[in-house]
């Protein structure tokens, strides 16, 4: 006999705490993501995803690190003074703004006077706010204000065409710190340009072969790409994944599920997917990965292979699998 649905949501509430509290409790080690070069200027990236553009464009005339290191959500981590110290060191800071990196506004106050020049990735460009949270399932549009640890949603880059213009601002600053290698990464810029333009055009070609157009994903990240595709984003968490779930969402997104026969929740790489398996069972749906690229796992860099293009393509097939594509 079925239980009441209050009774197994409480059940759900339960499962879902400890699961976040668990993850929350794993913490990594700080071993930065280091891509050596025999010389050539010192860059530094905050995140992954600037990280991934600045070595594209930078090629072998850089010496890159990623700060945050393989397995740590970029939404929580902060530098330890050792790393703060190494960054002094550095030619270049490249960070993406936006409010994902709340330690950056104090260190950029700190570094006035001296030679690290830094820039913003996402620069210029017109961002979403943060405060669009959580959407009613099923009524694009009609939101609740839930202000997060931001004021802007800052996962640009999950937007090919956006990622575009922060791509041309890294190579913009290269060329300023390094401006003998200007025309080499402007080259570079190019050919980065061109494998975005090919992944927006797949997307494009792909997402409009789906009849379905709701995603239901574990922390609201994707907002850029779905604007760019004309996709509806039904999210568990918020902006930050470090929000937990009220119980007054969980009954939203299980019932959405229920109400549009959704047959697959989206789970990340660096989050339990605890959340998305226990609505997903309680729906009979399943649970596929729709990684928000903000950074690899400890495997991911160890096994190769895996990078912003790769993982965007793994996405879209991921996509196409949920909403019915249609060839």
């Amino acid at each position: 006999m079925r239980q009441p649905y209050w009774a197994t949501l409480t059940w759900l509430m339960a499962l879902i705490v400890l699961a976040v509290t668990l993850a929350g409790c794993s913490t990594a080690a700080e071993k930065t993501v280091d891509n050596p070069a025999q010389a050539g200027i010192k860059v530094y990236a905050s995140v992954y995803p600037v990280y991934d553009f600045a070595k594209r464009i930078g090629g072998d005339r850089v010496q890159l690190v990623c700060m945050v290191p393989p397995g740590a959500d970029p939404h929580n981590w902060e530098p330890s003074p050792r790393l703060l110290a190494r960054l002094q060191e550095a030619d270049l800071f490249i960070y993406n703004g936006a409010g994902l990196e709340p330690w950056v506004d104090k260190l950029l106050g700190s570094l006035q006077g001296t030679r690290l020049k830094t820039v913003k990735a996402t620069r210029g460009i017109s961002l979403l706010a943060a405060e669009k949270e959580h959407e009613e399932p099923g009524e694009p549009g009609e939101t609740t204000h839930h202000h997060e640890h931001g004021a802007y949603d800052p996962h640009v880059w999950l937007d090919p065409v956006l990622a575009k213009d922060m791509a041309r601002n890294i190579a913009k600053a290269l060329g300023e710190v390094d401006p003998q290698n200007r025309e080499y990464y402007t080259a570079n810029l190019v050919k980065f340009n061109q494998q975005l333009d090919e992944l927006d055009t797949c997307y494009r070609q792909a997402l409009a072969r789906c009849p379905r157009r709701e995603i239901v994903v574990t922390h609201r990240a994707f907002a850029y790409l779905c604007r760019r595709y004309n996709l509806q984003q039904v999210s568990i968490m918020g902006i930050s994944p470090e929000a937990e779930p009220t119980p007054a969402r969980l009954a939203e997104i299980t019932r959405f599920c229920r109400e549009h026969e959704v047959q697959y929740l989206f789970a990340e790489k660096l989050l339990s997917p605890r959340v998305a398996q226990i609505i997903a069972r309680e729906v009979g749906a399943r649970v596929l990965v729709l990684d928000p690229v903000g950074g690899l796992t400890p495997e991911q860099v160890s096994q190769g292979g895996s990078d912003y293009i790769s993982i965007m393509y793994s996405n879209l097939e991921n996509l196409k699998q949920a909403l019915g594509y249609q060839p």
